[in-house]
């Protein structure tokens, strides 16, 4: 199975202390001779060169503090790359569970695990349609 991790960076916000880290001028409807705006980012944003790496420790984090399954641990921390999450079972069940638990888990850590994508029909068919990748959309 495989899923995406919906716009991961931008699910992680910053602390207030650290706006200012993430600060940024910007000149309304583009008019250079007109005064400045000063506006000041609350969540990381996308192309960044820490957001994989912040991102990816808040995907840990939200493992480490959902001890409920140790797989889920194991498959955050191991399979999941960026924002790409990769993973095969020994069977369709354990599959259908393990779908159900990443996408509780991650949903209460803020994460949206999206884009399902499965060789296996029953797999796909335990997935909202919301949340498949666009070839399985009924």
């Amino acid at each position: 199975m495989v899923a995406d991790i919906e716009a991961m960076s931008h699910q992680v916000f910053v602390l207030p202390r650290d706006y200012c880290a993430l600060g940024f001028l910007w000149w309304p409807d583009g008019d250079l001779s007109g005064e400045l705006v000063e506006y000041r980012m609350v969540k990381h944003f996308f192309d960044a060169t820490s957001s994989p790496s912040v991102g990816n420790f808040c995907l840990k984090k939200t493992a480490e503090i959902d001890k409920e399954d140790p797989e889920v641990e194991d498959v955050i921390n191991r399979n999941i790359y960026v924002d790409d999450l990769m993973k095969s079972t020994n069977t369709t069940t354990n599959a259908i569970a393990l779908v159900d638990k990443l996408r509780r888990c991650l949903r209460e850590g803020g994460f949206r695990l999206t884009k399902w994508y499965s060789n296996d029909r029953e797999v796909i068919a335990s997935v909202p349609d919301s949340e498949r990748a666009k070839a399985f959309v009924n």
